[in-house]
Parts: structure tokens; C-alpha cells; sequence
């Protein structure tokens, strides 16, 4: 499988706290580490949270239509 370093450092950038971009950055640079940065993918409370919308159901087109529609959603 290969892995969008670009993609997953501007994901970083945007949605990281600042205080932890460093760290994450580190651990997706590295093949060794990269492994601890998705582990804690699920129980990661690095988040900058006012940059989330809530979905209030599980609704596809929703989300397709914001993303669609907010194109600086992977671009700092």
C-alpha cells in the first residue's frame, strides 16, 4: 500500500492541535513510527474540533455535498 505523505501532512496541518503537529509529522515521516500514529488515529484527542462539523445522521449524501462543496478541506 502506498501512503500519500502530502495528503496525510496537510490533514496534519490543518486538523492537528499545533502543539502536536510536530510529533505526528515526525511519526508519518517515518516507516518505523508510522505505525503509532495510526494506532492512535482511534482514541486521538489532538483534534482542532471547531474546524468539525456534527452529522446528525448517517447521511452520505450530506457528506459527499460538504465536501463537494468545501474545497480547503485538505489544503492549510
Amino acid at each position: 500500500m502506498t501512503h500519500n505523505i502530502d495528503l496525510e501532512r496537510n490533514v496534519i496541518l490543518k486538523y492537528v492541535e499545533e502543539r502536536k503537529q510536530d510529533r505526528y509529522l515526525q511519526f508519518v515521516a517515518s516507516p518505523k513510527n508510522r505505525h503509532k500514529f495510526i494506532r492512535e488515529l482511534a482514541h486521538f484527542a489532538d483534534f482542532k474540533l471547531n474546524l468539525f462539523h456534527v452529522v446528525g445522521r448517517n447521511n452520505e449524501q450530506s457528506i459527499k455535498h460538504h465536501f463537494i462543496n468545501s474545497p480547503e478541506v485538505f489544503h492549510p
